[in-house]
């Protein structure tokens, strides 16, 4: 698999304003994604949560942490699974 195919797309979480399931800035959970081979028997996803978790105790510990890595605001339109994923559909 070439490089170029590797390239997973940006998504927003769906109804998360009204799940109320946001970012510590406010802004909408994104994911990417990357249609995988579907002839392929042992279908598998793969989840990987940069940064993700429990903020802190207090208030100004979760605003502290809440930029860079607690928004999605900076997030590109996609980005390359080259390094997420092996090249070899075996190993995923």
């Amino acid at each position: 698999m070439s490089m170029t195919s590797r390239q997973l797309q940006r998504y927003p979480l769906r109804d998360a304003v009204a799940r109320e399931a946001l970012c510590l800035d406010g802004s909408v959970p994104q994911y990417y994604y990357l249609q995988g081979n579907t002839t392929s028997q042992n279908s598998k996803v793969v989840l990987y949560f940069m940064h993700g978790g429990f903020c802190g105790r207090t208030l100004q510990e979760c605003v502290e942490l809440s930029m860079p890595y607690y928004s999605t605001i900076s997030l590109p339109p996609t980005v390359d699974g080259y390094h997420l994923l092996s090249p070899f559909e075996s190993e995923n």
